[in-house]
């Protein structure tokens, strides 16, 4: 990837869940949450 221009780093872990969470430092918030959102054209599971 850094050979085109796109780097990445691991920035956290994977939990049980289907939300997507960001954390920082003592906040925490929902970025997704795959129970209802839909990204990248895909529906959630019913």
């Amino acid at each position: 990837f850094r050979e085109v221009g796109c780097d990445g780093a691991a920035v956290g872990k994977v939990e049980h869940g289907r939300r997507l969470s960001l954390v920082h430092g003592e906040e925490t918030g929902v970025l997704f949450d795959f129970e209802k959102d839909i990204i990248t054209g895909c529906r959630p599971k019913k």
